[in-house]
């Protein structure tokens, strides 16, 4: 176990995360426990480029660092000396008669087996790792219906603003029809007039 990563964390703010390791030094009879700062990085860096690091890190720490130290610390618990064969040792220097009472007691504990067993109630480290699986998973899809909720918005808001700048179009395409037809009108007026003040000069 010396200087051997024993597990990992994760902390975060509203900024930053950061991804640790944990690991004893074992001198003689003196174990100091150390941190080891494996990443330290902020979520709006590079438009968020990061943002998946923690998932990817935690899913790798899953498959691929837990089931094989689940492995080591079975072998290790194999290789604890169990308490209940010291006391069997014990009974044996009983007299027979002791013995036997001793072991036709219903209330006296079971020897376990030379296997080791995952605990009865069932809440091992692998259930602890499928319950952070689903916990992951069920974070990804919620992440995914958001970032789906925020294009439908993107698209409605593109819509809205074609919308309006086709509407805008529309009122400059009216507005210079309107001008025009003005124009028109105004140089039909001045025509008018003009011939007005030709046939008055005329009459004199």
């Amino acid at each position: 176990m010396h200087r051997r990563v024993l597990g990992f964390s994760i902390s975060h703010d509203d900024n930053g995360v950061r991804m640790y390791a944990h690991y004893p030094e074992i001198d003689g009879d003196q174990t100091t426990y150390w941190r080891e700062t494996l990443k330290d990085f902020s979520l709006g860096n590079d438009k968020g480029k990061d943002r998946w690091t923690c998932y990817c890190f935690t899913l790798n720490v899953c498959q691929l660092f837990a089931l094989p130290f689940l492995q080591r610390l079975k072998v290790v618990i194999d290789q604890v000396p169990d308490p209940m064969m010291q006391q069997a040792e014990l009974a044996s220097t009983w007299d027979e008669t002791s013995v036997q009472s001793s072991q036709d007691d219903a209330s006296a504990p079971e020897l376990p087996d030379d296997g080791f067993k995952k605990p009865r109630s069932g809440r091992g480290l692998n259930a602890e790792l499928k319950t952070l699986i689903q916990s992951l998973q069920r974070q990804l899809e919620q992440q995914r219906k958001e970032s789906e909720q925020q294009r439908l918005q993107l698209e409605q808001q593109r819509q809205e603003s074609k919308e309006r700048e086709s509407l805008l179009s529309t009122q400059l395409e009216q507005q210079r029809k309107e001008a025009d037809e003005q124009q028109k009108e105004l140089v039909k007026m001045l025509k008018q007039q003009s011939d007005q003040i030709k046939q008055l000069l005329e009459k004199r």
